[in-house]
């Protein structure tokens, strides 16, 4: 699955920040068969430095570097780049990795080892995240991207970060049914079914916050073959 597929061509510039030269040779093959110029950085200052030299659209960066952590460089990108879609890694497993990362700035945050196709996925995920207009409306109901908020003609509604991905890969294709491997895809980064309910619970959660301010807009489940939202 190319992680170009269905973005603009304009899209070109991508940075590997990781100080093991096998990790950023790999990386920077799958992003170059995909379309991308590659940048690649072995440290916290190399990496500040290319971020203030060339407009980054991708960036992928190791949560530990050399010289300090890679969370760094997230925030000057984000600052610089608002839209540039940034994905964290580290072999690192606890918690505290994570929620650093994310704070600051990331938009999703991985584990060491990956596999190519799921890098390849989630990296999709958050660029169409990025592509995604700051408001859609379905019917009467309104997703805003900055709050997060659902609202219908019976009032609003805050969505979790899932919630919100799910809800706007659905609304961005209003009547359309969407596979769920799209959904798996879009939202979790998958590219394959995990087998487990994930998908399900939080469909479930989105039923009930739809149904909470709107009468109009339902989503529902095509059997074996996905989802859709509807509005009457």
């Amino acid at each position: 699955m190319s992680i170009r597929r269905g973005l603009s061509m304009e899209l070109m510039e991508a940075l590997v920040v990781d100080d093991d030269p096998a990790v950023v040779a790999w990386i920077a093959r799958l992003l170059r068969e995909d379309g991308w110029h590659v940048h690649v950085a072995a440290s916290v200052r190399e990496a500040l430095l290319m971020i203030h030299r060339t407009p980054i659209q991708v960036a992928i960066v190791d949560f530990e570097l050399p010289d300090g952590l890679g969370t760094e460089a997230v925030q000057s990108l984000r600052k610089t780049v608002p839209d540039a879609a940034i994905l964290m890694l580290s072999g690192y497993s606890d918690d505290d990795a994570v929620v650093n990362g994310l704070m600051a700035g990331a938009d999703d945050f991985m584990h060491k080892p990956v596999s190519a196709s799921v890098l390849r996925a989630r990296i999709a995920a958050v660029l169409r995240r990025h592509t995604m207009p700051d408001r859609l409306t379905v019917g009467d109901l309104r997703l805003d991207r900055q709050s997060r908020k659902l609202a219908g003609t019976n009032g609003e509604v805050q969505l979790t970060a899932k919630e919100f991905q799910l809800l706007a890969t659905l609304m961005g294709r209003p009547g359309e049914v969407v596979a769920r491997a799209t959904l798996l895809a879009d939202v979790w980064g998958y590219d394959f079914d995990p087998g487990t309910s994930v998908l399900d619970v939080a469909l479930s959660r989105i039923r009930q916050k739809v149904s909470s301010v709107s009468a109009q807009s339902t989503i529902v489940s095509v059997r074996n073959v996905g989802v859709q939202i509807t509005s009457h």
